[in-house]
């Protein structure tokens, strides 16, 4: 077992444990409870920050990264071009020229308050939804999807869920036995007994596999074609664990499929299921996304400036692109933008949004904070250019919609809430 951290007395583990079953989802850390316990001392700026580490948007710390895999090579990774501005159109010589936009024009603007006040509501999500309660601190829930159903959740904290063809996967932490399951539902809710995992679950591109990583290191492989979930080679070496991405849509065939495991043990190399071997992702400490066949973490982290730097790789290598802007977060379903979080994630949640051009890391779109703006999780995109928040600003919860345009809409109305109850998640994609 991993000691405990001897700084806190029982009241404060106690805290600490309860509010990981509520909030350690919120944001997408490559931390368990466990890396929590033990690594809180060394980077904690003051107590109420440590015990409240389940709070941390992604704490910053060096996690190495392996990768479980059939096929290292995964697929076609030939970059989307980069996107051209259309030239300006040529004025006839007998006219007098008509100045172009960068002449006289001001530029659209690309950047605004993540400021959710007094938006008006569009259209429902296009994506499934959870919806919680703490009933005497007993959490419950159900999933909202699009035909109308709602199904029931396990009786714990929800971490994490993303459909599996007509099933279900949910990633659950039970606070009083300290552990986190992955259960398989039914289509009306029905499960069968749980696997205890570390490090929550990860869904590929097309979505048709879910994987997850247990206590032993031991990967599994759901397939949402066959319903079948099957084991993989385990990760080397014992440890804490974070299932980061997926290469490929079949885990059965020949070809494999590549899982992407951070691991606390070692600096980050890609191991092959089939045959043992092992690869470096060069310069990686820990992962943050995969989509397809590139991958992209974390290189280095500055606890003094605070800040981080990041790199985007294609397959193995090369690096495309590098970025101390941005904390790299998830890729639209075209691969053509990502998600760039803060580059230093602390406290309840970011207030900072990037949306990158997945050619060079450049912002194409940014959402920034004043002292009344939102702070939000689970950002998922819900289409190739539209994302979905759940965000928290004014004593109330909501989901946001938001373009890469600029436009915002709410896809959920507010509704009153205490900080550490969020009475709504977006599923996993």
């Amino acid at each position: 077992m991993t000691p405990v951290n001897q700084s806190f007395n029982d009241d404060e583990r106690a805290l600490a444990r309860a509010l990981h079953g509520r909030v350690d989802h919120m944001n997408e850390s490559p931390l368990g409870v466990h890396d929590v316990d033990t690594e809180a001392r060394r980077i904690r700026r003051n107590r109420r920050v440590a015990v409240g580490a389940g709070l941390a948007a992604a704490v910053a710390l060096v996690v190495p990264t392996v990768l479980v895999a059939g096929n290292l090579t995964g697929r076609d990774s030939t970059p989307p071009p980069a996107s051209q501005s259309p030239s300006a159109t040529p004025s006839r010589a007998t006219e007098t020229p008509t100045p172009s936009p960068s002449e006289n024009a001001t530029p659209a603007p690309t950047s605004q308050v993540l400021d959710v006040r007094s938006l008006d509501t569009g259209a429902a999500p296009g994506l499934a939804y959870a919806e919680l309660s703490y009933e005497r601190d007993v959490p419950s829930g159900v999933i909202h999807i699009g035909d109308g159903r709602a199904i029931p959740l396990p009786p714990y904290g929800l971490m994490a869920f993303a459909p599996l063809g007509d099933r279900w996967v949910v990633d659950m932490y039970d606070s009083a036995a300290d552990k986190e399951l992955v259960y398989v539902l039914a289509p009306n809710g029905d499960y069968a007994e749980p696997w205890e995992v570390s490090g929550g679950f990860a869904v590929s591109a097309g979505g048709n596999v879910v994987a997850w990583t247990g206590t032993d290191g031991t990967v599994y492989a759901a397939q949402a074609d066959t319903g079948d979930v099957q084991p993989m080679s385990a990760v080397p070496r014992a440890g804490s664990y974070r299932t980061v991405g997926i290469w490929g849509e079949d885990c059965t065939s020949t070809a494999g499929c590549t899982v992407i495991v951070n691991r606390t043990d070692r600096r980050a190399v890609a191991y092959a299921a089939a045959t043992g071997s092992a690869e470096s992702l060069p310069g990686l400490d820990y992962a943050t996304v995969a989509g397809d066949s590139h991958v992209g973490g974390v290189t280095s982290i500055d606890e003094n400036a605070p800040g981080s730097c990041s790199a985007m790789l294609d397959g193995l290598s090369p690096v495309l692109w590098t970025t101390c802007d941005n904390t790299l977060s998830a890729l639209s379903p075209d691969g053509s933008h990502l998600l760039g979080l803060p580059a230093y994630l602390d406290g309840f949640g970011p207030r900072t949004l990037d949306v990158l051009d997945m050619a060079d890391g450049s912002a194409v779109r940014s959402w920034t904070a004043n002292r009344r703006s939102a702070t939000y999780f689970d950002q998922v995109w819900e289409d190739d250019s539209h994302v979905l928040v759940v965000t928290y600003q004014g004593g109330e919860w909501a989901v946001v919609r938001l373009g890469v345009d600029g436009s915002m809409e709410f896809a959920i109305a507010p509704v009153p809430g205490e900080d550490l109850s969020r009475p709504v998640m977006l599923q996993t994609r």
